[in-house]
């Protein structure tokens, strides 16, 4: 299952995902890749910091400011695992990203969104 915790900047989004991922060891924390350069106080955890994003392997891709921003198709089912009745991936995204989920690309997949 995906949970997408939606909000803008600031808003808490972040913490909410780890104290979610600190909490309770079935949930599983969903890293974004971004075009950009790491901002201070960052960590390679924030983001995959790549220099090209493929869309066509991206359940969300936006470009903002220059960049691009994406949630990997590969990596949701890399932290999902195997299929079990208690298992959660909690992405982070910015409320007005929600328009540009393509959710058919996690065919047979719940999703939660909120925010």
């Amino acid at each position: 299952m995906l949970i997408l915790i939606a909000g803008p900047s600031g808003s808490g989004k972040s913490t909410l995902i780890a104290e979610l991922c600190k909490t309770d060891p079935s949930f599983k924390e969903y890293i974004p890749h971004t075009t950009r350069s790491m901002r201070p106080g960052e960590t390679e955890r924030s983001f995959y910091f790549v220099d090209k994003i493929n869309p066509d392997e991206c359940m969300e891709h936006v470009k903002y400011d220059g960049y691009e921003y994406a949630l990997s198709i590969a990596e949701y089912y890399r932290l999902r695992g195997p299929k079990t009745p208690k298992s959660y991936v909690v992405a982070p995204m910015a409320a007005a990203n929600i328009k540009h989920c393509d959710f058919s690309k996690l065919p047979g997949e719940p999703v939660i969104i909120v925010g």
